[in-house]
């Protein structure tokens, strides 16, 4: 469980399949879906990238429910799925 009103970080690493870390990505990069209790949420995510093939979400939740965030990057052969209890 996570608390209403403390940011959460979302760490995830991207590499092509002769696991060289893909470095270029932005947020444009990924169709991101965000979802509390199946409704879609509007809490704003930040990004950034970390270098080395490592990224990072973060967003600070609003309200209790049970968040859900989806990263898809099709280039890559990426999906990434988080689920975290906000209470």
């Amino acid at each position: 469980m996570w608390p209403v009103g403390q940011t959460r970080l979302i760490e995830f690493w991207i590499a092509n399949v002769a696991s060289v870390p893909v470095t270029t990505c932005t947020i444009a990069s990924f169709a991101i879906t965000f979802k509390r209790d199946g409704v879609t949420c509007t809490d704003p995510l930040s990004f950034v990238n970390n270098g080395g093939g490592s990224y990072c979400l973060s967003y600070t939740p609003s309200a209790a429910g049970r968040d859900i965030i989806n990263i898809d990057d099709n280039v890559n052969d990426l999906h990434y799925c988080d689920i975290e209890t906000i209470s």
